[in-house]
């Protein structure tokens, strides 16, 4: 499969065209305004990504996936990736990520929803199998549980395990931006809180 990744910028009328994926790959508490991610492009602290990809047999290539991460000094926090349904399973996520892991010197993070919840066994699985795709995709287990806007979420990385501080004082520094406290809604969860989740 043909394809192109293209790094975007903030006046760029496909960043725009985004928005409507970006909206349907994440759910609401997950989501943050489209509009937070156009001003970090525009002031500096996100970096944007726009995957395009063209099927077997066609010419045209179309846009297959986003990718927006937030930048920090000695790491980067990969906020977001999603591929356009229409192009999943056709391995366009593990190649923008080894593009990405290309394109960056330092660890890109990751948040994704906690595996160890006593949730559906159908999301249990869902959780699983993201979680299996980064490590497949040279992602690290910190072995870090956070709550990040209650949400129990742990955190993965590449090129070396990321201790909560350095991903914290990242978000900290982000979120002043929008004068939104990290402190308020950010907590590393010790081991302890983490076999009580896996108990109830």
């Amino acid at each position: 499969m043909k394809i192109s990744i293209e790094k975007l910028q903030a006046q760029d009328p496909q960043l725009r065209g985004l928005e409507k994926l970006y909206y349907a790959s994440f759910p609401d508490y997950e989501a943050k305004p489209f509009e937070m991610i156009v001003n970090g492009v525009k002031e500096g602290r996100m970096d944007s990504y726009i995957l395009k990809a063209a099927k077997e047999k066609e010419t045209e290539l179309k846009p297959a996936g986003l990718a927006f991460l937030i930048k920090g000094k000695d790491i980067m926090l990969l906020d977001y990736l999603a591929i356009n349904p229409d192009f999943q399973s056709g391995g366009l996520g593990s190649r923008m990520i080894k593009e990405l892991s290309s394109i960056y010197d330092q660890p890109l993070i990751i948040e994704i929803e906690s595996t160890n919840l006593d949730i559906k066994p159908e999301d249990q699985d869902q959780r699983e199998r993201r979680k299996s795709f980064y490590i497949r995709n040279g992602f690290f287990d910190c072995n870090q549980e956070i709550e990040l806007f209650g949400v129990q979420m742990e955190l993965m990385s590449t090129h070396r395990p990321i201790a909560y501080p350095e991903y914290f004082d990242l978000l900290d520094q982000y979120l002043q931006a929008y004068q939104i406290s990290a402190s308020d809604n950010i907590c590393f969860l010790s081991q302890d809180r983490k076999s009580e989740s896996q108990k109830k």
